[in-house]
C-alpha cells in the first residue's frame, strides 16, 4: 500500500465522517474533501513542473492548505518535505538546499513571503478549494511502495538538520505500529493534539493514524492549558498526544477544576521523556494514566509506547514489528539490565538519510543506532538512561547525566 491509496481507502470506508477539524480556523475536513483538495493541489504541483521525484518543500502550519499539500505532492509524485514555517528564513533556505528542493508550496497569502529561498520553480500557492479538480485519482504504480514517499527534518545531535527519507511502505508500516499500540478500549474516535505536522509525531502519529482509524482528528491551534481544556470539553475528547511541556502546564494550571475531562481515556506524551514526578502528580490530579512513548523520525515516528499500566521509569515495549536490542560499543547485543546503545530494527525505519555518509553511520545490517543509551528489564521494558554523546567518565564509572538527574527526582518525590 502507497499514501495515495491510504487516502483513497479512508474516503470510501468512512465517507463524510470528518477527518480533521481545525480550531482556530474554524474549518473541518472531510475525507472526500481532502481527497478533493489534494487533487486540485496536484494538478496546480504537474502544472509547476512538480514530479519524478523532485523535493518539493511545504512552509505551512497545521491548516487544511498543510494536508492538501502533502497528499498532491504525492499524488504528482513529488515527495513533500515539511518545514517548519517559524524556523529563521536562513535555515530554511539551507534546509531547501540540503535536498535540492524545486519548489515551496505555501498558503496563498504567504505566496511573496520567502524571496531567500531561490528555488527553480519558486513559490507556489496551495489551492484553497477544490474548484476544477477531479476526484478521479491516478493510482501510483505499486512499485513506488519502497520508493521515497516523504522527506523529514530531525536535529539530532548536531545543529545541522538531518534529512530522513521515509518510504511509502516505511510509512503505512508506522501507521499499522502506533493504530495497534492505541487499540484498546474504547476505541479512539476523537483526537486532540496541537503537535506539528512538519515532523514525524505530529504528521505519522498524529495526523496519519488518525486518519488510518477514522478518528476526527481536533489540531490547529496554538496550545495553551485553558484552550486545550477548553476542546477537550467542548468535543467530548477521548485521546490527547502531546509533548512534557504540555502536561507541566496542564498541572500547573489552576483553573483545571472548572473543565470536564473525564471523557478522555489516553493521554499520551512523545518528543522527549516525561520525569517521573510530572507523571506521579498529573495523575492524581486529573484522575487518570499519563502513558509516554519514545519516537524517532528516522523510525518513522512512534517506537515504545507505555501500555495504561506503565512500569515507573520505563518508555515501554517497542510497538508492533519493531525489534528492538541493546548493544555495547562494539555493536554486540548485551543482556537485559546492562547499559548499552538501543538499536531497531523493523518494516517502519527510514529509506535512508539525505546524507548517504550518515546512513552509513547509523546503519549496520538493518539496524539502526540511535545514539540513544539505556537498557530492557527481563519482561522486554525499556528504560531510557542519556545519549551517546552526553557519557562521560568520572572515577572509572561511566555517567549519564540524565540517569542521575531522574534519580534524583524520584528521591525528591518520594
Amino acid at each position: 500500500m502507497n499514501l495515495v491509496e491510504l487516502l483513497t481507502e479512508c474516503v470510501d470506508e468512512y465517507g463524510d465522517r470528518p477527518a480533521v477539524r481545525f480550531a482556530e480556523a474554524e474549518a473541518t475536513l472531510t475525507y472526500p474533501q481532502i481527497l478533493a483538495l489534494a487533487s486540485a493541489t496536484a494538478k496546480v504541483a504537474r502544472d509547476n513542473g512538480v514530479g519524478g521525484g523532485k523535493h518539493v518543500a511545504i512552509i505551512c502550519g497545521n491548516t487544511p492548505e498543510f494536508v492538501a499539500a502533502f497528499f498532491g505532492i504525492v499524488m504528482a509524485e513529488g515527495v513533500p518535505t515539511p518545514m517548519c514555517p517559524t524556523v529563521p528564513k536562513p535555515r530554511l533556505r539551507a534546509a531547501a538546499e540540503s535536498v535540492k528542493a524545486v519548489a515551496a508550496m505555501v498558503p496563498a497569502h504567504l505566496a511573496s513571503s520567502y524571496p531567500e529561498l531561490d528555488l527553480k520553480h519558486g513559490l507556489i500557492p496551495i489551492p484553497k478549494d477544490a474548484e476544477g479538480a477531479t476526484t478521479a485519482v491516478s493510482a501510483l504504480d505499486h512499485s513506488s511502495d519502497n520508493e521515497v514517499a516523504a522527506c523529514l527534518f530531525t536535529s539530532g545531535d548536531g545543529e545541522k538538520a538531518k534529512g530522513v527519507l521515509l518510504s511509502h511502505k516505511g510509512i503505512i508500516a508506522a501507521i499499522a505500529g502506533v493504530v495497534n499500540a492505541v487499540a484498546d478500549e474504547p476505541p479512539v474516535e476523537r483526537v486532540l493534539s496541537p503537535i506539528s505536522f512538519d515532523g514525524s509525531y505530529g504528521l505519522i502519529s498524529v495526523l496519519l493514524s488518525c486518519m488510518r482509524m477514522g478518528a476526527e482528528l481536533v489540531t490547529g491551534y496554538t496550545f495553551s492549558a485553558s484552550r486545550t481544556l477548553d476542546l477537550i470539553q467542548k468535543h467530548r475528547i477521548d485521546t490527547v498526544l502531546g509533548i512534557p511541556a504540555h502536561y507541566s502546564e496542564l498541572l500547573g494550571y489552576e483553573g483545571r477544576g472548572r473543565y470536564d475531562t473525564q471523557s478522555v481515556v489516553r493521554w499520551i506524551s512523545g518528543g522527549s521523556t516525561l520525569f517521573e514526578p510530572v507523571i506521579k502528580d498529573f495523575e492524581q490530579a486529573y484522575d487518570t494514566k499519563l502513558r509516554d512513548a519514545m519516537g524517532m523520525t528516522e523510525t518513522g515516528g512512534m517506537a515504545t509506547l507505555n501500555p495504561p499500566r506503565r512500569r515507573r521509569g520505563s518508555i515501554g515495549k517497542p510497538i508492533k514489528d519493531l525489534a528492538l536490542r541493546i548493544h555495547n560499543s562494539e555493536g554486540t547485543p548485551v543482556t537485559d539490565g546492562i547499559i548499552g546503545e538501543i538499536a531497531v530494527k523493523g518494516p517502519s525505519l527510514m529509506y535512508r538519510y539525505v546524507d548517504e555518509e550518515q546512513t552509513a553511520a547509523a546503519m549496520h545490517k538493518g539496524w539502526l543506532h540511535t545514539g540513544d543509551m539505556g537498557y530492557r528489564d527481563s519482561d522486554g521494558h525499556i528504560y531510557l538512561t542519556g545519549r551517546r554523546v552526553n557519557f562521560f567518565v568520572c572515577q572509572g564509572m561511566g555517567i549519564y547525566p540524565r540517569e542521575t538527574l531522574l534519580h534524583t527526582c524520584f528521591d525528591y518525590a518520594m
